[in-house]
Parts: C-alpha cells; sequence; structure tokens
C-alpha cells in the first residue's frame, strides 16, 4: 500500500465491541452513552441494552442511538444488569468485548489501554482501576482484588478482598502496576469475545457474585484476569435518585435477586449456603438495599451505636429470610427489540 494514502481514506478495523447496561440506576443513562461514545475510537461498536427504563430515560436513547450509531436493544422487562449483558452478547463480532455500566466513565484512551494490554500479555479479561464518586475526587472503588475458594477443615468458603478500597488514587497509581489479579468487576472489564464461549455469562447471577465467578471459572480454564492501572473509569452512583432510580434500584438489590444468586454460587461451587450468606458481599448488598428508603432516613437520625446495632439486626433478619425463602429457577434470556439498528450491525438469528 502506498506509504502516501491519506489516514482518513484507510479504514479502521474495529477490535471492540462495548455493551453498556443499567446497573442500579436510569439517571445517567444518557450521560453515560454520550460519554462512553466520545470517549473510544471512532470504529468501537457500541451496544446499550434498556430494559424497562421510563418513557423521558428511553426517549432521549432513541435520540442519542443514531447519533453514535448505537446497537439500541430494549425490552419492557425489568433486567438485572448480568442478564442485559448476557443478552447482547450475540451481537458481538469482534475480538474484544467491554462489559460498561450506565454509571462508568472512563478516562482518556481508557478503552484503548485496556485492549493493548490484552494484546500483549494474552489475558482473557482485563480490568481498569475502578474509583468513586465524581472523577475529580480520585478514591479508589478497587484496584484489582482477591477472589479464591478454599479449604477450612473440610468446609469450602470463598475469600474475596477489594485491594486499595477507598484509598487515595494518585498514592495508589505509584503502588500498583499491570499484573494478573484474581478479581475485578462489571463497572468495566475488557474480555476475548471467544472466552465467552467457554465460560459464557451467567443471568442466574441477578444481583451478586457474577463477577467473582466470572473470575474463579476463566482462571479454572486457564486463563489469566489481569489489571491495566493505566486504565481508570470510574463509579458514580447517582445520589439524587428519582423515583424511578428507587425502584430499579429496589428491584435490583431485592432480597428475592439477592438470595437466589448467593444460592446459585454456592450450588455451583459446592458451598454451603449458609457460608456464602455470611459472605461480606450478602452483608453489603442487605446493607445497600436500605438507600433511600424511610428504614435509612429514620437510622441517619439516631446516634451511630443505634444505628450500627439496628444494620447488624436487619442484616441478619436478611440472611434468615435468604434461608427461608424458595428456590428461584433462572430465567431465560429475553428477546431483545432492535430499536435501532446502527450501520455494522448484522441481522442475529433467534434463538
Amino acid at each position: 500500500m502506498d506509504g502516501n494514502v491519506p489516514r482518513a481514506t484507510v479504514p479502521e478495523v474495529p477490535s471492540s465491541t462495548c455493551i453498556m447496561v443499567a446497573r442500579e440506576s436510569f439517571s445517567r443513562w444518557p450521560a453515560a452513552l454520550e460519554h462512553m461514545a466520545g470517549s473510544v475510537p471512532s470504529a468501537t461498536r457500541l451496544i446499550a441494552v434498556d430494559g424497562g427504563s421510563p418513557p423521558a430515560i428511553r426517549r432521549e436513547l432513541g435520540r442519542l442511538a443514531p447519533r453514535h450509531d448505537v446497537l439500541l436493544l430494549e425490552t419492557d422487562e425489568v433486567l438485572g444488569p448480568h442478564t442485559a449483558r448476557a443478552a447482547a452478547v450475540p451481537h458481538v463480532t469482534t475480538e474484544f468485548t467491554v462489559f460498561i455500566d450506565n454509571d462508568a466513565f472512563g478516562d482518556e484512551k481508557w478503552l484503548e489501554t485496556l485492549q493493548d494490554a490484552a494484546e500483549q500479555t494474552g489475558a482473557w479479561a482485563v480490568g481498569p482501576i475502578y474509583s468513586i464518586g465524581h472523577p475529580d475526587e480520585g478514591r479508589v472503588h478497587m484496584a484489582g482484588g482477591r477472589n479464591q475458594l478454599v479449604d477450612r477443615d473440610g468446609t469450602l468458603d470463598l475469600v474475596e478482598r477489594h485491594l486499595f478500597s477507598e484509598a487515595e488514587l494518585v498514592a495508589t497509581l505509584g503502588r500498583v502496576t499491570r499484573g494478573p489479579t484474581e478479581l475485578i468487576e462489571f463497572h468495566c472489564v475488557l474480555v476475548r469475545t471467544c472466552v465467552l464461549e467457554t465460560v459464557p455469562l451467567d443471568p442466574a447471577y441477578r444481583s451478586l457474585l457474577e463477577h467473582n465467578a466470572f473470575c474463579l471459572r476463566v482462571r479454572e480454564a486457564g486463563g489469566e484476569v489481569w489489571l491495566e492501572p493505566a486504565s481508570r473509569v470510574t463509579y458514580c452512583p447517582v445520589m439524587e435518585p428519582t423515583s424511578e432510580d428507587l425502584r430499579y434500584f429496589r428491584r435490583r438489590w431485592s432480597r428475592s435477586w439477592n438470595s437466589a444468586s448467593a444460592r446459585h454460587f454456592a450450588g455451583e461451587f459446592g458451598i454451603a449456603e449458609r457460608r456464602v450468606l455470611q459472605l461480606d458481599t450478602f452483608r453489603f448488598a442487605s446493607e445497600y438495599r436500605l438507600h433511600g428508603s424511610r428504614t435509612e432516613r429514620l437510622l441517619a437520625l439516631t446516634p451511630n451505636w443505634v444505628r450500627r446495632r439496628a444494620v447488624a439486626g436487619l442484616v441478619g433478619l436478611e440472611r434468615r429470610l435468604a434461608v427461608a425463602m424458595p428456590a428461584v429457577d433462572p430465567e431465560p434470556l429475553p428477546e431483545l427489540r432492535v430499536v435501532h439498528r446502527p450501520s455494522w450491525h448484522e441481522v442475529v438469528p433467534s434463538r
């Protein structure tokens, strides 16, 4: 090829497809979608999966999809994040699939950096440093982590730990380097698309432990999960949720979904249910689901020691209720409507 050919005449070959789904709210959808579209290479393919968003958000997504050549898929069902991700995977034909939540915002070149790491290391999955709050706050949510099944006196347990959680970002960047890790999260992760045939996403994880299960299965299959600290993605929870946000939030972190996820993990990895329900992950979800509730507002008026004891009691109650709940069969993947078909999209046969 003539080296003098202008770059504009040489089409970029798409390497990645980004799939954006709702994590726990709807309000940030438009801003997150626009940010993603503006922060990735122009050849990157974009998919947004809308499961039950309110009419105003749905209209805005419908307006943005043609502007940014996004494959917009929707259903009237309220979808858990992992169900939405799994339902979108059949539309991917690129080498890499990137999963990102609708409240996550990447720094400049966040995607190129993840992709370079995968290409240079052979990693099956690569995650960035996750910060939390406003991007300017510089507070770490997670920079890799521990994720191991261990035998304790004949009883199998999961050991999970988020590294550098709540640390200052600037200080953390000087202490971490690109390398293998045991844990990333689905706030944002780049995965080799072929890996999703060996380790498919499991929609039975409706609210919890999907990242633990995926990382364990990748390593069991002989692959590696890597951290690329040169890429940073910020998880920005909605601080003033709308009533629609709260309705989805309560469903997404509901007792039934938390219990079903914990039980599925226990069954998949041979851990006693009671051990899974004792994990910090379940405690977090049980406490976190109080966000925006009348109970949370009342507890905010009490002394710290009263609040701590009340929350501990509520978490204990959640565990007991989870044990008593009947098992829930996994739901089939939903049929998604194509609201906007971009220029690159091929028709996917019905399942």
